[in-house]
């Protein structure tokens, strides 16, 4: 399937700057090196592969249209692009959890909307990204907002919670242009990152306050959170906020429902392998214009979701068959954890 054979997708040069920047930038820049000869790298592959891409691996592309939807205000709506950069970013918080953006469905006058928020950065010398950071608060109609997603989600709000008032929490935001949240301090509502945005949505409603995941204990990831200037401990997740009891819809264009449940198992194998001492850099690397999985990963995610294209097992044994693929792929073995327990749906 067309850009799932090569889930390497580009990021914005801008947040890989520190390769021409002074001071820790460098110390940043030496994470991403390849493994050395004489480390521990949990994402090696074995030689030959003992894990092949299937012949078979397209997929029927699958559309869903906004007349299959039955949308309605507060639902809750997530989405992964599935790429190494979306890889990059769920892999900050300790605990896993699928999806990496999420946003509120409104009904309105004009049709079906998405309020979340977004944002981006110039470049400049001698700073971090995060200081040049700017955007805030969108309203984006519906099916703009997931044509071109790679997996996406749609969930209801859990009973007992007033849908009115999630929306409109998220539109005063939008209206008074709360500023993106560039560091990431949910216990500072003047600015909103994603999930932080969702998350107090929720709790206007009427939900309890949702209580935020502990930040990743990697030494990489510290150098790189030190680098960028983040001092928050814990994070709001996208995928803390949604029920999969509550499930309206989930799909993408170019993979099967099973593939989707393979997908979200597969992330949760190689999110599971960092441990506290992996480098960034034995799963990822940094092309100069593009950040991208290393050949070993990146070639489990292409055999694991062809083999998925024609998998006729039992849905709540897809994690196990995950776990045996990554087992058969790589030359360690993962820590084993709740790697066996059934999968959950998404």
């Amino acid at each position: 399937a067309k850009g799932w054979e090569k889930e390497r997708r580009r990021l914005s040069p801008a947040p890989f700057l520190f390769l021409l920047l002074p001071g820790n930038c460098y110390l940043a820049a030496a994470e991403l090196d390849a493994a050395k000869a004489d480390e521990a790298n949990t994402y090696a592959a074995r030689a030959p592969a003992a894990v092949h891409i299937a012949a078979s691996s397209k997929t029927v592309r699958r559309d869903v249209t906004l007349n299959d939807l039955p949308l309605a205000s507060g639902q809750i709506v997530v989405k992964d692009e599935a790429d190494a950069a979306s890889l990059f970013v769920s892999l900050f918080a300790e605990d896993y959890a699928p999806w990496t953006h999420v946003g509120i469905v409104s009904l309105e006058a004009d049709g079906a909307v998405v309020y979340d928020t977004n944002g981006g950065f110039i470049p400049v010398p001698g700073l971090p990204p995060t200081t040049t950071f700017s955007g805030g608060m969108r309203r984006i109609p519906f099916a703009q907002y997931v044509s071109k997603e790679k997996i996406i989600g749609i969930y209801s709000l859990p009973p007992g919670l007033d849908a009115g008032k999630v929306v409109a929490y998220a539109r005063a935001q939008y209206e008074r242009r709360t500023p993106f949240d560039a560091y990431f301090d949910g216990e500072d509502a003047s600015a909103l990152y994603c999930s932080e945005l969702v998350a107090l949505a929720l709790q206007a409603g009427g939900a309890a306050p949702v209580r935020q995941a502990a930040l990743r204990a990697n030494r990489s990831y510290a150098v790189i959170r030190e680098w960028l200037q983040l001092r928050a401990k814990q994070l709001f997740l996208p995928g803390q906020l949604i029920d999969p009891a509550r499930k309206v819809a989930v799909w993408s264009g170019e993979l099967s429902p099973v593939q989707i449940e393979a997908f979200f198992e597969i992330r949760r194998e190689l999110t599971r392998r960092f441990d506290a001492q992996t480098r960034l850099g034995h799963l990822f690397r940094w092309t100069g214009t593009a950040l991208e999985l290393r050949d070993a990963p990146q070639r489990f995610i292409e055999a694991s979701l062809a083999a998925f294209a024609s998998y006729v097992g039992a849905t709540d044994s897809v994690r196990q068959e995950v776990h045996r693929l990554a087992e058969l792929h790589f030359t360690s073995v993962s820590p084993v954890g709740n790697a066996l327990a059934p999968s959950s749906a998404r």
